[in-house]
């Protein structure tokens, strides 16, 4: 893991539109043969209003990528952060395992229904334990039961250890609730999902990112699921990445290089339904209720999570040190806010602040041709 990647960062991802002042006029003179001056058009620019909330936001360190299908269209760096320097990403990291999963799945190596069973000899087969009938979609939707942080031995921080080994700690520990009955933001749940992926690619699950992902979308050798260690990474929330490079998998995601139609429906389709409120951005000025898809929250604006939002596209994977990456299908664009956050502090909420903010600044800077 690249030495700087333990700071916090934080990337903070917005977009405006600011129309100038039409200036303009002609010149001539008293003669007959007098011919108007030609006019300066005024320089508008569109992205003015997502700088201005970028500089007046209370990060001193943060930058920002905005993307649509014809590239990049906005980035900004303020302070010392660089879109090139690698962070931790914490739980940004979800994004990246759920999307080498479903890359795995789309290329046939498993299967959301497949059930860890399958893979892991140890797991039980017994129909009367409910293990038995956990699947691979619940575990990267938080649905599978396995709610706890960590374990006993706190396998989930041990870079010593393996994920194989992690895996069937979180498994003796058992769940906590009947898989698919209820919604936990554990570690558990991912750390089984790409213990079963070790075993279905035959390679480390941080390898698999690389092979996967990282590689197809040349993602520099900064980028991956590595933190405490390789061998052992936390998968819901060890992954390290720069802003450049996150905005490449963003991009990928967007204009399905990654993934086919049916892949993209996956990640964009709502894992949660029925279940109680899981997140309330109240922190963000916003008191939607979100749920979540494959390794990813699904946004909404309202309360409660209604056919309004059922009907919006907007998938996101808020962390802990403040990295904000989402892409919005329904205007076609992709961003991340990054940043670096104090330490020892939860800077989420007001990088999911910054992003609400933003979200109608990039619409209609967009729009304008920004």
């Amino acid at each position: 893991m690249p030495a700087n990647a333990v700071r916090l960062a934080v990337v903070f991802i917005a977009a405006t539109l600011l129309f100038g002042c039409g200036g303009g006029g002609s010149g001539g003179s008293t003669t007959s043969s007098a011919t108007p001056a030609s006019a300066t058009p005024p320089v508008t620019d569109r992205w003015a209003a997502v700088r201005a909330e970028i500089e007046n936001f209370s990060v001193a360190n943060a930058a920002i990528i905005i993307g649509n299908d014809s590239g990049v269209r906005f980035r900004y760096e303020k302070g010392s952060f660089r879109l090139t320097d690698p962070h931790l990403v914490a739980s940004a990291s979800k994004m990246m395992a759920g999307l080498t999963i479903l890359k795995m799945v789309e290329d046939g190596q498993m299967a959301l229904t497949d059930t860890p069973q399958r893979y892991l000899t140890y797991w039980t087969t017994d129909p009367a334990d409910p293990r038995s009938r956990i699947t691979l979609a619940q575990l990267l939707a938080f649905t599978s039961g396995f709610n706890q942080s960590g374990t006993p031995g706190n396998c989930i921080a041990n870079g010593a250890t393996t994920l194989q080994a992690c895996a069937q700690e979180y498994y003796v520990q058992g769940i906590t609730s009947v898989p698919g009955a209820a919604f936990g933001y554990g570690n558990g749940h991912f750390q089984i999902a790409a213990a079963m992926a070790e075993i279905a690619g035959g390679k480390a699950f941080s390898q698999l990112f690389r092979d996967k992902i990282a590689t197809p979308l040349a993602m520099s050798t900064n980028s991956g699921i590595n933190f405490p260690s390789a061998a052992n990474p936390r998968v819901a929330g060890g992954g390290t990445s720069t802003g450049e490079d996150y905005a490449r998998m963003l991009e990928g995601v967007l204009l399905n290089r990654l993934l086919n139609p049916a892949g993209i429906t996956t990640f964009q389709t709502d894992q949660t339904a029925g279940l109680p409120i899981i997140f309330r951005p109240s922190a963000a000025g916003n008191s939607g209720d979100w749920h979540y898809t494959t390794g990813s929250w699904r946004e909404c604006d309202f309360t409660p999570f209604d056919a309004r939002c059922a009907a919006t596209k907007v998938i996101s994977s808020p962390g802990l040190f403040g990295w904000t990456p989402w892409v919005d299908f329904d205007n076609r664009y992709y961003a991340i806010i990054t940043m670096e956050g104090a330490a020892n502090v939860d800077s989420s909420p007001i990088s999911v602040a910054l992003e609400q903010r933003l979200q109608p600044l990039i619409v209609a800077a967009l729009a304008a041709g920004g």
